[in-house]
Parts: C-alpha cells; structure tokens; sequence
C-alpha cells in the first residue's frame, strides 16, 4: 500500500517535472523566434533605408539644384505606389535619408575644410 502511495506520488512528480520543462522549452522556443522576426525586421528596415537614400540621391540627379517639392513627390510617389508604404510611413523614411544625406555633405565639408587649411599650412 506504502509502496503504491509512493509510487503514485512519483509519477505525478514527474508529469509536473515534465510539465515544467515543455513549458520553459515553449517559452525558449517563442523568445527565439521572436528574436528572428525582429532580426528579418530590422534587415528590412536596413534594406529600406538604403533604398530610400539611393531615391533621394536620385531625385537629386534627376531634378538638380532647387525644386524641393519635385524631389520629395518622385520619391514619396515611389515609396507609396511602387513599395506599397502609408504616406506617414514614407515621409518619416523620407525625412531620415535626407537628414542622413545633409550630416553626411556637411561632415564631409568639415573635412575637406581641414585638409586644406592643413595643407596650406604647410606650404
């Protein structure tokens, strides 16, 4: 009788062990996963961001110097219709690229600034 008590006891002790690891192998599963979409998200993200600089780099080109509004509709045209972005969605990727674009002219001019007040030091 002892020994059918205990006997008993020890398999509900295993199904609450067993119970135990499925739910932490569950839950390690859904942590990885989630992990990966967040990875897949932000290399769409990443991929985004290229393709839009690379519009406004040629909307630049392609509009020349001045007409601002003509640039920002060919790529808000591209994004929306041809990506499938909301307007919302598509400006803020806009406004990015161009912020980018605007530090990276006006990092560079610092630098080509200092070069030549360095060489003309020289001379």
């Amino acid at each position: 009788m002892i020994r059918s008590v205990i006997t008993e006891i020890l398999l509900y002790v295993l199904l609450i062990l067993a119970q135990i690891g499925l739910g932490t192998l569950a839950l390690l599963l859904k942590k990885r996963i989630e992990y990966y979409e967040t990875q897949i998200s932000f290399d769409k993200k990443h991929n985004l961001q290229h393709m839009v600089q690379i519009l406004v780099k040629a909307a630049e080109t392609i509009f020349k110097n001045g007409n601002g509004e003509a640039k920002r509709e060919y790529v808000m045209r591209f994004l929306t219709q041809n990506l499938g972005l909301d307007e919302d969605t598509a400006r803020a990727f806009l406004e990015e690229a161009v912020y980018q674009l605007k530090r990276y002219s006006e990092e560079w001019q610092n630098i080509v600034g200092e070069d030549s007040k360095s060489t003309t030091h020289h001379l």
